[in-house]
């Protein structure tokens, strides 16, 4: 048992709330039940399931599941040996991620792959090791995909990178550039509608005022 990436199979994230496991499982037990799906793998796509939302419809289970899961994450991490190495993780994820849709990519997938590249292991390997092409070249990669993170995850992995010892100075105006780019994009996104409504009732004052004279 605990085989499989449960999360995975009801399409949520880790940090999915009991509410969005239910929902989910709705939609998809509909879409795969027997009943309704004459496709040749519906009906083990079906078992697979339910065997998901069993286990993580369940506190005690799910809590054990988590442990599991995260111990066998970290099992099998890559531990990278030089700055190269550090290099082609730091691609590899970008090319998965330019590869997906930007609507569907597994932000809490994404924070643990970037987290396991700047690790305090790595980051000491690029200090002791100094290559400033590489390093160069893993934070054009991960300022690329940072653009995809929450804005809390995003800031503590961008003073990882900027504290990097031997980042030249190119690198450290470019993360410094991506910071003030995000957080002016994230605090518009966040606050834009308010504006919005301020300005317009701030027209209708004014409006109003003018017809009163």
């Amino acid at each position: 048992m605990f085989d499989k990436d449960y999360y995975q199979l009801l399409q949520i994230a880790p940090s999915a709330s009991s509410g969005d496991i239910r929902k989910a499982y709705r939609q998809l037990a509909l879409k795969f039940h027997p009943d309704k799906n004459n496709t040749p793998d519906a009906a083990a796509q079906f078992l697979l399931i339910n065997e998901a939302y069993a286990v993580l419809n369940d506190p005690a289970q799910r809590k054990k599941y988590d442990s599991i899961r995260f111990a066998g994450q970290v099992m099998n991490s890559i531990i990278a040996t030089t700055p190269a190495e550090i290099r082609e993780m730091s691609e590899e994820l970008t090319r998965r991620i330019q590869k997906s849709n930007p609507d569907r990519i597994n932000r809490d997938k994404l924070v643990q792959d970037l987290n396991a590249i700047l690790s305090v292991y790595h980051i000491q390997l690029l200090e002791n090791h100094p290559d400033s092409i590489h390093l160069s070249l893993i934070v054009t990669d991960c300022l690329f995909c940072l653009q995809y993170t929450d804005c809390k995850d995003c800031m503590v992995l961008l003073d990882r990178l900027q504290h990097i010892k031997g980042l030249n100075t190119e690198s450290g105006f470019r993360i410094q550039s991506f910071r003030k780019q995000y957080l002016k994009s994230y605090y518009w996104n966040r606050y834009k509608m308010l504006v919005v409504l301020a300005i317009t009732l701030v027209f209708c004052l004014l409006l109003y005022l003018s017809r009163s004279f």
